[in-house]
């Protein structure tokens, strides 16, 4: 991180240049950086076997748990949301561990029926339940004994673990008593120890006292015939926060030199005779918290009783450190204006005295619209956060190979009230509904059901607001389930558009989609049977403006191929080099030229190509097609959002149509084979359309007061 011509670069790329596309405030964070710190603590350990688990408190943001696992690291969690997260991001269940002192009884279960490495036990209250889940599930599940040694690792009250008088753990002298009891049940299998002094310290001296602690355990137990194979230090290793990045020798504030991964490495592997155990790591906010920035807009500057104020638009909600721990951040002005400092408080718009992130701070005189960095931030941030005075959470940025993408969009108004239903239904404590405090409309959603050569879709006509204040996200996802729900391959709501009709496309994980050509065509039959939809009309989407035509009952539907976006790529896949082209037909595609479609190993393929760093943030679909006559071809697609193969694709078919066109040089029209039925895309004064078979499957009506989502 530096100057160059008094602008503020990480890397080669230029701060303020992403403040400008993104406004403020936003969570910054550097791939290359979030790396090396992985690395330097995995190298720390080298020579004894270890497994580094991340532990998820830290950062949780889905994206970069995805790019942890991809590295081949572990995940420590803390609830099933984290190991949901940790599943979802690509974490391998057998190097994920399970801590935390008040796990309910349905996050062990997801634990053992997900195969978790193991659980950081810390009661035997929590050990018996663990054992009677596994019993359930006829497994022998591993467990560590959490102990509280004791030990004060002099860090922050707030942040302290191991030490007597906090919750975490069993009490180091009834350790013994409950290992041997333990033994005794048949579904768990003590296999070791889990200690955990707490969070940023920078001594070693604590650590030391850890390790002699440990050692002098292992002896006392293997000596009584325990045999331990796992030692589970925890993390806790801080960072020097102050002299990350100073931008004057005038930081206020003591100057104490952080522990490096290899100092902490060494204290537990070069005093002790470990070799034949497996050490688990947990580091946290050593390998996020300097990967990370906030950057906040100065709102105001403030003079009041000689005191001055840079008033940002980032909060405490955003970012509680300094108010929760008074913790110390350096801050860095994105542009410089001269050398001169003045003494200010930086503090946020919240309504609290206690919503800052300096005080008495020495810092480079700034005026109103400046920006600035807040460092070290990358741990601690996102995850911490909060809709304290109704605020919206803010978007997450990373940068990498100098590219920069956005990896959590900003918080809408919708996400903050979706949750929050005006209208209710009131039940008594007898489970009796007494009062209907609902309209009907709010109560009951009319949909129907269609179908598109094989993809079949739920559409609502939202046109009178009737999902106001609901979910959707969940509702939708709740609704695509099949077996349990109507299912379907996707939503469709019609809303009110500028001209006409809106639309939008929800994939079954309850994602939007930009574009679907068999939901159009769908969603044209459903128009024209409710009356609604005549001859020729117009429907908006995301990407664009669809032109609607009808032979009889049958509707074609103008689709997009967006040309800039073609490009040809290879890609390399378990070491094969795969030649496709990048097109984006109202969705990106990747489509592949091939001989053989039917091979049963393409989808495996595809799933690796979709989730190609290539391809990064979104992913892509993949269409594998083959020619098959002048005027005939065949594809399958791996659809994102749908996450597997589907038995139909009209973007896919659109995307396919293209590169048929382009390379195999065939003429319009083209009919294009899916496995759920035929396809024809043909060109009308320079405009392509879809057409295929679609049906009513039935219409229906969900009662959310009979459903849980």
């Amino acid at each position: 991180m530096k100057y160059i011509d008094s602008d503020l670069y990480w890397g080669k790329v230029k701060v303020k240049d992403i403040a400008k596309l993104v406004g403020t405030p936003f969570y910054l964070y550097k791939y290359d950086v979030i790396n090396r710190a992985f690395k330097k603590v995995d190298n720390a350990f080298e020579g004894i076997e270890h497994i580094l688990c991340y532990a998820l408190k830290a950062n949780s943001n889905l994206f970069i748990l995805k790019m942890i696992s991809q590295w081949g690291y572990g995940a420590e969690v803390v609830s099933g949301g984290e190991l949901l997260l940790a599943l979802k991001g690509g974490f391998k269940p057998e190097k994920i561990v399970f801590s935390g002192s008040g796990k309910s009884e349905t996050e062990i279960e997801y634990g053992i029926k997900n195969n978790i490495l193991l659980f950081n036990a810390e009661s035997w209250k929590e050990i018996l339940i663990i054992n009677k889940i596994s019993k359930k599930y006829k497994k022998i599940q591993k467990i560590l004994i959490r102990i509280n040694p004791d030990i004060n690792p002099e860090t922050h009250r707030y942040t302290t673990t191991g030490l007597k008088g906090e919750k975490f753990g069993i009490e180091w002298k009834k350790v013994p008593e409950v290992l041997t009891k333990t033994k005794l049940l048949s579904n768990v299998k003590t296999v070791g120890i889990h200690i955990h002094l707490g969070s940023q310290i920078v001594k070693k001296e604590p650590f030391i006292m850890c390790a002699n602690f440990i050692k002098k355990f292992i002896k006392t137990a293997e000596s009584s015939g325990i045999k331990l194979k796992y030692i589970n230090i925890g993390g806790g290793l801080g960072i020097d926060y102050e002299n990350d990045f100073p931008i004057s020798d005038k930081v206020s504030g003591k100057k104490e030199k952080a522990l490096t991964a290899k100092e902490w490495a060494d204290t537990f592997i070069y005093k002790n005779n470990w070799r034949d155990k497996i050490l688990i790591i947990e580091p946290g906010r050593f390998v996020m918290a300097k990967g990370g920035i906030i950057v906040t807009k100065i709102l105001y500057k403030k003079r009041s009783f000689g005191k001055i104020f840079y008033i940002v638009d980032a909060g405490m909600n955003d970012f509680i450190r300094p108010s929760l721990y008074n913790a110390y951040h350096n801050i860095m002005p994105l542009q410089k204006r001269g050398e001169k400092q003045i003494n200010v408080d930086v503090v946020g718009p919240i309504c609290e005295s206690g919503d800052f992130f300096a005080k008495n701070r020495n810092l480079p005189v700034q005026k109103n619209g400046d920006l600035l960095a807040i460092l070290s931030a990358g741990a601690y941030g996102r995850c911490f956060s909060s809709n304290y005075n109704s605020r919206l959470r803010i978007p997450e940025i990373l940068i990498k190979n100098n590219k920069t993408a956005i990896i959590r969009h900003k918080e809408s108004a919708n996400e903050l009230i979706n949750n929050q239903p005006i209208e209710t239904i009131w039940i008594d404590l007898k489970g009796k509904q007494t009062t209907k405090f609902l309209k009907n409309k709010n109560l009951s959603i009319p949909f129907g059901k269609f179908s598109a050569t094989g993809n079949d879709f739920i559409i609502i006509d939202n046109r009178e607001n009737i999902l106001k204040g609901l979910n959707l996200k969940n509702l939708f996802s709740y609704i695509c389930q099949r077996k349990t729900s109507a299912g379907a391959d996707g939503v469709i709501v019609i809303e009110k558009g500028e001209k006409k009709y809106r639309v939008s496309f929800y994939n079954p994980d309850g994602s939007t989609a930009e574009s679907c050509g068999n939901g159009l065509r769908a969603l044209a039959l459903f128009l024209m049977k409710h009356n609604t939809l005549f001859s020729e009309q117009i429907i908006e989407s995301k990407d664009g403006i669809h032109e609607i035509k009808f032979q009889g009952n049958k509707p074609k539907v103008q689709m997009f191929i967006f040309k800039k976006s073609f490009k040809e790529k290879t890609l390399l896949i378990d070491n094969k080099k795969i030649k496709g082209y990048i097109i984006n037909s109202g969705v990106p595609h990747f489509v592949i030229l091939g001989k053989n479609t039917e091979d049963p190993k393409l989808m495996d393929t595809a799933k690796k190509i979709r989730f190609n760093s290539v391809f990064e943030p979104f992913g892509t679909n993949v269409d594998f097609i083959k020619k098959i006559k002048t005027d005939k071809i065949m594809i399958r697609t791996y659809e994102r959002g749908v996450e597997a193969e589907t038995l139909s694709c009209g973007t896919g078919a659109v995307a396919a149509y293209y590169i048929a066109r382009k390379i195999l040089k065939l003429k319009s029209p083209i009919k294009v084979i899916t496995k759920g039925g035929e396809l024809i895309i043909s060109e009308e004064k320079g405009k392509i359309f879809l057409s295929g078979e679609v049906k009513e499957v039935y219409q229906g009506v969900f009662n959310l007061a009979d459903i849980q989502f």
